[in-house]
């Protein structure tokens, strides 16, 4: 699940906590363990729910491996940069630093002012 406040809301403060409240480990835990996913949070890996499942337990580890897409809808074009920067420099194409002036160069022609580089 995705929950997010738009810049239309007349109530940003409410949303925020409302998004706080259906983010808490125990509802996290519940949602976790009955859909078969890794919790929003990390501390709900520590509620009792949590702790009962054996999968879960089991895959907790994979938290600090894993982290959730921005939502922006220019990620697409960081994510498509970043991907083929990467590999070509997994197939021997590029070093890291001309990777890296790839990824820079693309995201300042496809984003223009909405992104700030710096060095």
């Amino acid at each position: 699940y995705l929950y997010y406040v738009t810049s239309q809301s007349k109530y940003p403060e409410i949303a925020f906590l409302l998004i706080a409240l259906a983010t808490s480990a125990p509802l996290d835990a519940i949602h976790a363990v009955e859909s078969g996913h890794l919790p929003v949070r990390s501390t709900t890996v520590k509620h009792p729910m949590y702790m009962k499942s054996k999968f879960h337990t089991e895959v907790a580890y994979m938290l600090d491996y894993t982290s959730f897409e921005p939502l922006s809808l220019e990620f697409s074009v960081y994510k498509d940069a970043w991907l083929a920067a990467i590999t070509k420099v997994e197939k021997g194409d590029a070093t890291p630093e001309q990777a890296l002036d790839e990824i820079v160069n693309t995201l300042s022609a496809q984003l223009g002012d909405k992104i700030i580089i710096k060095d």
